[in-house]
């Protein structure tokens, strides 16, 4: 249980603004933390609008989302050459993301990432929030890379993925999520991606299935 424990509201124990003791029971032999906190609970919902209404997260530009993709790609895309096939080194090379929520599997409404984090990837903010009320291990972690623990202080809004958002609108899907953002600027919503699956007499049927695959680097 340890580090998964839920929070002990001891509140309604403190009638006074005097100094309060708390005394503390356990059964374990090796050495433990203990943690005490002055905290004001706040709903998903309403830190949302006030992590928006006072501008408490960075809100990256369009233009400045670019930059940051294009450097991203600078950094990360590799192009994988054929001996056999001739290669036009002229050609823009690219490199995927979604348009849904690692959390929700859903379009993201407002899409923000960590400052820290490595990934162009983004995540939806109100299910991030939401997604953190109850106590896991996972609890504050990046839900695209998992490798970071981070505030909400940390976030960045992206502009560009919500201006993909906003022009793929009538389009975009759960099975329809993947953007292909060239390293000349451009990017494209990709097809909805299916394969057919063999039916229980190993016959192959006509009916599609969609297929998510995505590499995150």
């Amino acid at each position: 249980w340890k580090g998964m424990a839920r929070f002990l509201d001891v509140t309604p124990h403190v009638k006074t603004p005097e100094t309060v003791g708390l005394n503390v029971v356990t059964q374990d032999d090796e050495p433990y933390y203990l943690c005490a906190a002055i905290c004001q609970f706040r709903a998903p919902d309403k830190l949302y609008h006030t992590l928006m209404k006072e501008n408490s997260i960075e809100k990256l530009t369009v233009q400045e989302s670019i930059q940051l993709a294009l450097e991203y790609a600078e950094e990360n895309m590799v192009c994988l050459v054929d001996d056999d096939v001739d290669h036009d080194d002229s050609a823009p090379s690219s490199f995927l993301f979604k348009l849904t929520c690692s959390i929700s599997s859903t379009l993201m409404n407002t899409p923000v990432r960590a400052r820290q984090c490595k990934h162009f990837q983004c995540f939806d903010l109100l299910n991030f929030l939401q997604s953190n009320v109850f106590v896991s291990g996972t609890r504050w972690e990046c839900p695209v890379c998992n490798d970071e623990v981070i505030s909400v202080y940390d976030l960045q809004h992206c502009a560009l993925t919500k201006k993909m958002l906003t022009q793929y609108k009538a389009d975009a899907s759960s099975f329809r999520d993947r953007v292909e953002f060239f390293s000349d600027g451009t990017w494209q919503l990709m097809a909805e991606k299916r394969k057919r699956y063999t039916g229980a007499n190993g016959n192959k049927k006509g009916k599609a299935v969609a297929e998510h695959e995505i590499i995150i680097l």
